[in-house]
């Protein structure tokens, strides 16, 4: 929810920076968005309990490719439309992980792994191409870079925390609330949709980069000994 409601937040800003949308404009727009992912929630729901009644959907290897295809689709659609294909294929897959069963849903999740294993380095490959390193020696870049990875890392644990207060002890608030601090993929798309949109400059963009690198390996180095404590 909280990506998806980033990915909004882009959107709207986008249209205020460039005077394309008004406030009355924007509220319009939410509503329209919500009943859009709605829909395509039940949509791709009532899609995968129909598979399921099909004598066919009980052979993955058939499931795997269809459900790829509705995803994509979805995110096409969305992309048309003028929104970001991210959020229609993230509520096409939700709609059909709750239509399916659970047997189903936990192959294909294992089949996905594989293929997201192969394309997120692209996907890292192309947003740093965009990036021009060299700004790393301009004046300031090292106060923003550790400036923004403070934020991060604190606003990440501080989240996990607050979420876990009312089950969980400190030790084990403090480990939500690290584990959740390497999960900063979608720091990258909306810094790369931002670059292309004109709104950020390589300065803010290689700082990002960097945050979401830092983010990733600072991280699991806060959080394993948490963890071992808790074994």
């Amino acid at each position: 929810i909280d990506d998806i409601l980033a990915l909004y937040l882009l959107a709207a800003a986008h249209g205020v920076l460039t005077n394309a949308l008004a406030p009355a404009r924007i509220a319009a727009s939410l509503v329209l968005v919500m009943m859009m992912l709605a829909a395509i929630f039940m949509v791709c729901r009532w899609l995968a309990q129909q598979m399921v009644k099909a004598s066919f959907s009980i052979r993955t290897v058939y499931l795997l490719p269809v459900i790829l295809v509705v995803i994509v689709s979805f995110g096409w659609l969305t992309h048309t439309l003028g929104y970001s294909q991210v959020v229609g294929g993230f509520f096409a897959e939700l709609g059909l992980g709750e239509g399916l069963q659970s047997s189903q849903r936990n192959q294909l999740s294992r089949q996905l792994n594989g293929i997201v294993m192969v394309l997120v380095p692209f996907f890292f490959v192309l947003i740093g191409s965009r990036a021009e390193w060299q700004v790393l020696m301009d004046t300031g870049m090292p106060t923003l870079v550790a400036g923004l990875l403070m934020v991060a890392i604190g606003g990440k644990a501080l989240g996990g925390m607050l979420g876990s207060a009312t089950t969980r002890n400190l030790r084990q608030q403090l480990l939500i609330g690290m584990s959740m601090v390497p999960r900063g993929e979608v720091i990258l798309v909306i810094a790369g949709l931002g670059f292309a949109q004109g709104h950020i400059s390589h300065h803010v963009l290689v700082a990002l980069v960097l945050v979401t690198i830092g983010a990733a390996l600072i991280g699991p180095l806060l959080a394993a000994p948490l963890a071992k404590a808790e074994l």
